[in-house]
């Protein structure tokens, strides 16, 4: 006497209960995330914005911008003495001391470092977090900090 096994279908599984069994469809959605779809959507559309964050590249670009209007512009950075004179002049505004003259400063570091400082502080303090969150609902390219 031969015994034939049945085919499964591939859409099916036998579930076995005891000394029975049971065809049972495979679910094919199953659930790959703990966290829920709208969290996710949220978290993936603030990670594809770009703020700029404006009061820090105000506190670094201000020294720079100084640096090369000492120069005379973007072309006296390309002279003979252009990138000596500016690197020397943001060196002088971000640390105090002028390599050239060999003395330091607090009006050249209230140029440069003193200003990044400030925004340090500010950002750390997060005094600007309601003012950058509502300029997150108005969707600006930009942030305060």
């Amino acid at each position: 006497m031969s015994m034939t096994i049945p085919e499964i279908p591939s859409n099916r599984r036998v579930i076995t209960v005891g000394n029975k069994h049971f065809l049972q469809p495979i679910k094919r959605r199953t659930k790959r995330f703990k966290t829920p779809l709208k969290v996710r959507k949220k978290i993936a559309a603030a990670a594809r914005r770009f703020k700029l964050p404006i009061l820090s590249v105000a506190a670094v670009g201000f020294p720079i911008g100084i640096a090369i209007n000492k120069v005379g512009g973007i072309q006296g950075l390309f002279s003979a003495h252009g990138i000596e004179t500016a690197s020397a002049s943001i060196l002088r505004s971000f640390t105090g001391f002028d390599p050239r003259t060999g003395s330091f400063s607090w009006e050249a570091l209230g140029e440069g470092l003193l200003p990044a400082t400030a925004v340090f502080v500010i950002n750390k303090l997060g005094v600007l977090r309601p003012i950058n969150r509502a300029l997150g609902r108005t969707r600006m390219p930009f942030r305060l900090n």
